[in-house]
């Protein structure tokens, strides 16, 4: 047996069926001409099943089956390539199982954002803040999705804010986390429960 895209498969069924026959009928060419049309058909058919699933993988699939990837999990394209699209889908499947834990959140959004650095500050009574820190600035399709996902993976009852920083963003002095007066950017805010 070999494995071939994490799929088990025996390469040789003809062979190894005649192999399981009874000494008795190792040497009777009629019955192995009526048993190696069947296990030809096996192996045919286990190929073709191997290939059908190996193409229809997330890793592969292309254009419409890519978006029956996002219609199952929930991801709508928005126009995005279909390798943007694929690591949308694969942060969809890790969101639709935080359950609200704020490490898997912050990595979601900072995989969204394809961001270096990602902290959560709590905002009192009830809610908190994402930050996540970016080289450039985030695409606004993007930042939609954040927002959205943001508020999708949140508990009921619980305010969200999102806020992307730059790395070269404005901090006060003596902050080693940005840029003093008249030298950094300001920050964006995403998302803000009001």
């Amino acid at each position: 047996m070999s494995d071939r895209d994490d799929i088990l498969i025996r390469p040789n069924h003809v062979e190894a069926g005649l192999d399981l026959l009874l000494g008795q009928f190792h040497d009777a060419p009629n019955l192995q001409g009526m048993i190696e049309p069947l296990l030809q058909q096996v192996q045919d058919l286990e190929d073709m099943m191997s290939d059908l699933f190996a193409s229809r993988t997330l890793d592969i699939v292309t254009d419409d089956p890519l978006d029956q990837y996002g219609v199952l999990v929930g991801e709508g394209r928005g126009g995005f390539t279909d390798s943007k699209f694929r690591r949308f889908i694969r942060i969809r499947i890790l969101s639709n199982f935080a359950q609200a834990d704020i490490e898997r959140v912050l990595k979601i959004i900072g995989s969204m954002a394809g961001a270096s650095a990602t902290q959560y500050d709590l905002l009192h009574p009830a809610g908190y803040q994402l930050s996540y820190r970016v080289s450039q600035p985030v695409d606004q399709n993007i930042r939609d999705r954040i927002s959205d996902r943001a508020e999708e993976i949140t508990g009921s009852g619980i305010g969200v804010g999102v806020v992307e920083y730059q790395d070269d963003s404005f901090a006060f002095s003596g902050s080693q986390d940005g840029q003093g007066f008249g030298l950094g950017k300001f920050a964006i805010t995403v998302r803000i429960d009001s």
